[in-house]
């Protein structure tokens, strides 16, 4: 499982009908940032940033179906209330 308080970056790809396209998403996850500046974006690039909680947090990962083994991780600690609520700590603790 990805280590908390560290920016994650998570990369998942897929074949497109058979063809050698290979599409690739990654996931930056940081916390205590604040946006200086504008991303620069290469040519074909989208960044999407998004400031979200922990619920809204959880409820993009769970339904990520890119997101390869992290998304299996967090879907896991769905299933431990206990675990998932120490990951919160973790993760969204000020």
């Amino acid at each position: 499982m990805a280590q908390a308080g560290e920016a994650q970056k998570l990369e998942s790809f897929v074949w497109l009908l058979g063809h050698q396209l290979v599409l690739f998403h990654y996931y930056f996850i940081a916390r205590h940032c604040r946006k200086v500046a504008e991303p620069e974006l290469e040519a074909g690039e989208k960044i999407e940033i998004a400031e979200v909680g922990f619920e809204e947090f959880i409820k993009k990962m769970s339904h990520n179906y890119w997101g390869g083994e992290f998304t299996a991780d967090i879907l896991r600690l769905r299933l431990e209330p206990k675990k998932l609520e120490e990951f919160k700590k973790k993760m969204f603790s000020k």
